[in-house]
């Protein structure tokens, strides 16, 4: 079985201790800095913005519905100016 702080025991035996979450996360950190690892993340937000503009066609009430929520959802996470 592989040492705890390891992407392995991560991957291969579901460990989530704190040592294990930080070694995956530096793992995938550099993965994605390296050229193999940008051009997947951005064809996988091609492919979700292509896929978010054919349902946004197919059900525009349901998609104005959700955007509208978002929306209000982002303004009520919003900080507020405070006057000083």
């Amino acid at each position: 079985m592989a040492e705890h702080g390891t992407t392995s025991r991560y991957q291969h035996q579901a460990c989530r201790c704190p040592l294990c979450r930080e070694a995956q996360r530096l793992y995938a950190r550099r993965y994605r800095s390296t050229v193999t690892g940008r051009d997947k993340t951005q064809m996988g937000n091609k492919a979700a913005t292509k896929a978010l503009w054919r349902l946004a066609q197919a059900y525009p009430a349901a998609y104005k519905q959700f955007l509208r929520e978002e929306k209000a959802a982002l303004a009520a996470e919003a900080p507020t100016a405070s006057v000083g």
